[in-house]
């Protein structure tokens, strides 16, 4: 029989992938003018979010230190996205 993701993981990342409905609000700090690239990184970050979060979940059973480390990378592509929407000049 096929291992699965235990509940307590699914909590984990489905709580990690929370901040994917705070992008609107996200596209809504970038200030007029700003650069095509990081218009680009803000809107394409959803989709970065839900295809970790699938892939952590669906890797777990069989390996779970490649899960750990999307969530980790998912975490810090978190504050990296919001530091780069609220100050966009620096990059």
């Amino acid at each position: 029989m096929k291992a699965h993701t235990p509940l307590w993981m699914t909590i984990v990342i489905v709580v990690l992938c929370l901040p994917l409905f705070a992008t609107p609000s996200l596209i809504g700090m970038l200030p007029a003018g700003t650069d095509d690239t990081v218009k680009t990184l803000v809107t394409g970050y959803p989709i970065y979010v839900a295809a970790s979060g699938i892939l952590a979940w669906i890797v777990y059973p069989s390996r779970r230190g490649l899960a750990w480390i999307l969530l980790i990378l998912m975490a810090l592509s978190h504050v990296a996205i919001y530091l780069l929407a609220k100050n966009p000049a620096g990059m």
